[in-house]
């Protein structure tokens, strides 16, 4: 007997004793599986049930039999741990490196882009207020003319912010939008861990589990 078949054994004889076959609770999750990572092991658990496909006399459903994985996630995934631990770390080592990126890039360019339109149009509206406020009360002058001039320059750097803004979003949108998927390490150790998964955990699990539980009396026992 293999070392796999052995330790899935195990798995499967400590699920009998934790959990009914016809348990339905999905909450049962390992808990070293970050919560990212839980669709991909139930996406693996239904691509093994779907290329394996149980017999005519098999005493369980696929969906049992999904659902006894599920809940044994902690002890399948134990199987490559190795492989899931390399992933994590790729995966985490790239992140601090990208946060900082985008910290410096929205550091002070971003507050200038946001400030700049909002004391613009109120240095604007205040000049232009003050100076047209003066014009109707005490006519035209040179002082009220100055303070008009400098409303419109500040009205005139308002709608440029705005529009400077307006085309860094624009490309930050596109940026972003060209953005690939994860860096290739981190993809290839993710593939790893999904490979090991599968053939070390999840395809002996399946296996052990349609061996272990007997069929109908009369019949000849998947176990036997």
């Amino acid at each position: 007997m293999s070392g796999t078949d052995t330790f899935m054994k195990q798995v499967i004889a400590s699920l009998a004793r934790s959990r009914p076959f016809g348990e339905t609770s999905t909450a049962a999750y390992a808990s070293h599986l970050l919560a990212e990572d839980r669709p991909d092991y139930e996406r693996l658990v239904d691509d093994v049930l779907r290329d394996h496909p149980a017999g005519p006399d098999e005493p369980l459903t696929p969906g049992q039999v999904r659902t006894m994985a599920v809940n044994a996630a902690s002890l399948i995934s134990a199987a490559a741990a190795p492989e899931y631990l390399e992933y994590v770390r790729r995966r985490e080592a790239g992140r601090p490196t990208e946060a900082g990126d985008e910290a410096a890039e929205a550091g002070a360019p971003a507050v200038v882009m946001v400030l700049a339109p909002v004391l613009a149009g109120t240095a604007a509206v205040g000049f232009l207020g003050v100076g047209y406020g003066l014009r109707l009360v005490n006519g035209d002058s040179d002082f009220v003319r100055t303070l008009i001039s400098t409303g419109w320059v500040f009205g005139a750097i308002t709608v440029a912010a705005i529009l400077v803004g307006a085309v860094a979003l624009l490309l930050t949108a596109v940026r972003n939008s060209t953005y690939g998927p994860a860096a290739p390490d981190v993809a290839a150790a993710r593939e790893t861990w999904l490979a090991a998964l599968r053939e070390r955990g999840v395809e002996p699990f399946v296996r052990e589990v349609r061996r272990a539980v007997p069929g109908p009396p009369g019949e000849p026992g998947a176990g036997g």
